[in-house]
């Protein structure tokens, strides 16, 4: 082995230096959402199947992608229906094709608080100064009687710092 140029000759040395280098820091999240309806035996990004009025399970991952640690998340989900926008980029169209309804509370570990808003629509002054305008800030950490009524999650970090490269799934 220790023929790292591969011209046979094992007893070469190569040569060493130091530089000093700054590396800027950068905060990043990346989320990604997967459903498991019926009768599916697994989780699948954008795309599930089940049958009208079925179950399905809803998973979302999120990781820290930057290089220092992150505090005070907040991560929202407006769930997809008819003609939905995105959450932040709210003059596209996502192109959704059905409306999912929950059929119990959504989990996440210790340190992260989900809360629930009954508006396609909310108030999200963390991702979008100001609202949006004319958004619903009808947030609440306590389900809805009826959860079915439910439209969009926010899960809050709170003073849960999330490191480089871990990931947190919420269910």
């Amino acid at each position: 082995s220790n023929d790292l140029d591969n011209d046979g000759n094992t007893t070469e040395q190569f040569s060493a230096t130091t530089a000093n280098l700054t590396v800027n820091s950068t905060a990043a999240v990346s989320s990604r959402k997967a459903i498991q309806g019926y009768p599916n035996a697994t989780f699948y990004p954008l795309e599930g199947q089940s049958y009208l009025g079925g179950p399905m399970a809803y998973r979302l991952r999120v990781q820290n992608i930057g290089n220092i640690a992150l505090t005070n998340i907040v991560v929202v989900d407006i769930l997809p229906h008819l003609g939905d926008t995105g959450v932040i980029v709210t003059n596209e169209l996502r192109g959704s094709q059905w409306t999912p309804f929950l059929t119990g509370p959504v989990s996440g570990p210790a340190g992260v608080t989900v809360f629930y808003s009954q508006s396609y629509d909310p108030y999200r002054p963390e991702l979008l100064p100001g609202g949006p305008e004319g958004a619903v800030d009808d947030w609440t950490p306590v389900p809805p009687a009826d959860i079915r009524t439910v439209r969009s999650l926010k899960f809050a970090f709170n003073n849960t710092a999330l490191d480089p490269a871990d990931t947190v799934e919420l269910s």
